[in-house]
């Protein structure tokens, strides 16, 4: 069921307006404020094209106009029709149109009829107006009354403060914008935290992976709609050493030059060493033409292991390194304990003795564990050989998990500013998908929330029994 006209009066910033939003049918509306008649002649346009976007989408109508001109206004109005008692409504008359019916609806609040009186239980003698409708030849009668059977969905992705975070009452049509879904999300989950933006970002992302497991296969969603290769993991770049110890102890300073070195040729540390090493034993399979071979693959992702490793000591360290509070803390753990380890061994018994984040190590640990087992042939590839810092994945719960271990490190960290000084470890892409493709596959993940939401819903409340919905109306901001 298709909106095709609407006139409104007195809702800011329209003072009297009648809008178009079909270029198939032409509606002339006058209305006579003496005489109390309202007079609509619709018109079709014969040159206009049937079924251009194909048979389940009826029509898309575009507002556009220059800021605070109100097209979100516009859209709110359109919102308010199907979930507001008429009497409540500023005055309006909405014509829609049933293509497969091929009838006009007229829909409107023009009564004089008590505020409490059910739209259904209005009847003509209540309008406020005569209303007269002259429709083309070959369609069907005007039916009037409230518009049954039908569903809206609305989406924008901007957080708009005004309605945050202020609680929203559950609406009668499936609300999927930022706004709602903050809140929504935040009631739906089953963790003790009171970050509702870290909350909303995790189940976006959980949205995001169920719409693309649920259509990767499906060749006409494909069509529409780019559905991403895999996940793209990647550590963030080496962050500047220029005064990296400024705040750290000497037995601090000790463990990170072990790992990293100290900024000088004789001190380079053991992922160095060991970087420097497999660069070596590449450079003589590039010699002997074995570049294909496991063992060329093999070294290559050792190497990507340890560039991941490399970005974690450097953000905990930093992390460390701006907590003013901590420069007298010793770790206590001489060097001689980590011989005969490999770089990460040794980087997991060290996080679990030291004594500064605020469970001695054990979300580290945790998030540490994780990163080593998103790091195996099993669970990911290299993206390319020249960049060792990227690894692709399709296992997407393990991603979403390993985020989880991510956020719970930074809140094992003494206090905010050590996180705020620092950057992620890992961060995660969409693999092969441009800035336009990622927003659409934003709008039809929630799109497919929507869905769901609409199969747990009772239909029309002004109905006795419960047909299914025929039409959905799909508001975007």
């Amino acid at each position: 069921m298709e909106i095709i006209f609407l006139w409104i009066r007195d809702y800011p910033p329209f003072e009297e307006n009648k809008f178009t939003f079909n270029g198939r049918f032409n509606v002339n509306f006058n209305k006579d404020e003496e005489a109390k008649t309202i007079a609509i002649n619709i018109t079709e346009n014969q040159s206009f094209p049937q079924n251009f976007f194909g048979n389940t989408i009826t029509n898309i109508s575009c507002l556009i106009g220059k800021n605070g001109s109100g097209k979100t206004r516009l859209i709110d109005f359109l919102k308010s029709i199907k979930t507001e008692p008429w009497y409540s409504i500023h005055d309006y008359l909405q014509i829609t149109y049933d293509r497969v019916r091929k009838e006009f609806g007229v829909h409107h609040n023009l009564y004089q009829a008590a505020n409490n009186t059910p739209p259904d239980q209005i009847n003509t003698g209540d309008e406020s107006y005569e209303i007269n409708i002259n429709l083309p030849d070959g369609f069907g009668n005007a039916t009037k009354g409230y518009c049954k059977n039908s569903q809206t969905v609305y989406y924008t992705p901007f957080l708009d403060l005004k309605n945050f975070p202020t609680r929203i009452d559950t609406k009668p049509y499936v609300d999927v914008s930022t706004d709602f879904l903050v809140i929504t999300d935040r009631d739906s989950s089953s963790k003790d935290n009171p970050d509702v933006l870290e909350i909303h970002r995790f189940k976006n992302i959980e949205r995001q992976f169920e719409f693309v497991h649920k259509f990767q296969d499906n060749h006409a969603v494909n069509k529409i709609i780019a559905i991403p290769e895999g996940i793209e993991v990647y550590s963030l770049e080496q962050r500047s050493d220029q005064h990296w110890g400024h705040n750290l102890t000497h037995s601090a300073k000790e463990v990170r030059a072990y790992f990293i070195g100290n900024g000088t040729p004789k001190r380079r540390g053991v992922i160095f060493d060991r970087l420097h090493d497999i660069g070596g034993d590449i450079y003589q399979l590039n010699q002997e033409k074995s570049a294909e071979s496991d063992k060329y693959r093999a070294l290559e992702f050792e190497k990507t292991r340890l560039y991941f490793l490399e970005g974690f000591i450097h953000h905990y360290f930093a992390a460390w390194n701006s907590e003013n509070h901590w420069r007298n803390l010793d770790i206590g753990i001489d060097l001689n304990e980590f011989e005969g380890m490999g770089p990460w061994d040794a980087c997991r018994h060290f996080v679990t003795r030291e004594q500064w984040t605020r469970d001695n190590g054990a979300s580290a640990l945790k998030f540490l564990n994780m990163l080593d087992e998103l790091l195996t042939t099993e669970n990911s590839k290299i993206s390319s050989f020249t960049n060792n810092r990227t690894v692709q994945t399709n296992n997407q719960t393990l991603v979403l998990n390993l985020l989880r271990k991510q956020e719970d490190y930074f809140k094992s960290l003494p206090s905010n500013s050590g996180a705020a000084k620092t950057y992620d470890v890992i961060q995660i892409d969409w693999r092969n998908l441009s800035s336009g493709e990622k927003a659409y596959l934003d709008l039809f993940s929630r799109l497919n929330y929507a869905y769901t939401e609409l199969k747990k819903r009772e239909i029309d409340k002004y109905t006795q029994v419960s047909p299914p919905t025929e039409w959905l109306y799909l508001f975007i901001d």
